[in-house]
């Protein structure tokens, strides 16, 4: 029910969206610190075109993503700025959106992630043709490499089992860490046949 879970503080709001601390090792009237590095950056999946906008011809064109499939039709001469609203308009069901960056379409998945991905195919006209899948951070959780989709990053030790959500301008730099301690908390059980802290385990509950 919560009442026995784990406190934490100097968790960096900008940096960790989300924090749950299953089990971790404190020692008498102590605390944890944990250290998260970002060792390689959480990339969405991403398709640019550099034209202005749709050429001389209608064209029609299916833009898929990890949420689902949808097609759109376009006019001659329609300019990017348009294309992006109706990209974004069925964004929900596609898993895609689309912005602008300068005169280019941008056109990308909604989330990071190996499971992310973007595809565009033109199924009558002249456009773009393409796909591209996002990329899982790479991240070290106390000096071990963790388990990452996305942006959400596990690791489980003898000593430390924690995840956290990392906010996605944290996630995509790697100049930089941080940090935040374990300060109390959980439910600590004698598993072990004398009465010490390496015959002792400790959980959030």
């Amino acid at each position: 029910d919560g009442t026995m879970d784990y406190t934490t503080s100097n968790v960096a709001s900008a940096d960790i969206s989300n924090l749950t601390v299953n089990a971790v090792t404190l020692p008498n009237n102590g605390s944890v610190t944990v250290t998260v590095d970002v060792t390689a950056s959480a990339q969405l999946g991403t398709l640019t075109s550099a034209a202005s906008g749709i050429g001389a011809s209608a064209v029609t064109i299916e833009i898929s993503g990890a949420n689902g499939t949808d097609q759109l039709s376009f006019a001659a001469s329609t300019h990017n700025s348009a294309i992006a609203v109706a990209i974004n308009q069925v964004k929900g069901s596609t898993g895609v959106s689309a912005t602008l960056s300068g005169a280019a379409l941008k056109i990308t998945s909604t989330d990071y992630g190996s499971s992310q991905f973007v595809s565009v195919k033109t199924l009558s006209g002249t456009y773009l043709n393409g796909s591209d899948h996002g990329v899982d951070a790479q991240v070290n959780i106390n000096g071990t490499q963790a388990s990452v989709a996305g942006t959400v990053a596990s690791v489980r030790t003898a000593d430390l089992d924690v995840t956290v959500n990392l906010n996605s301008a944290f996630a995509q730099q790697t100049a930089t860490g941080t940090s935040f301690a374990v300060t109390g908390g959980g439910a600590r059980f004698q598993i072990g046949s004398e009465v010490s802290q390496q015959g002792q385990i400790q959980i959030g509950i």
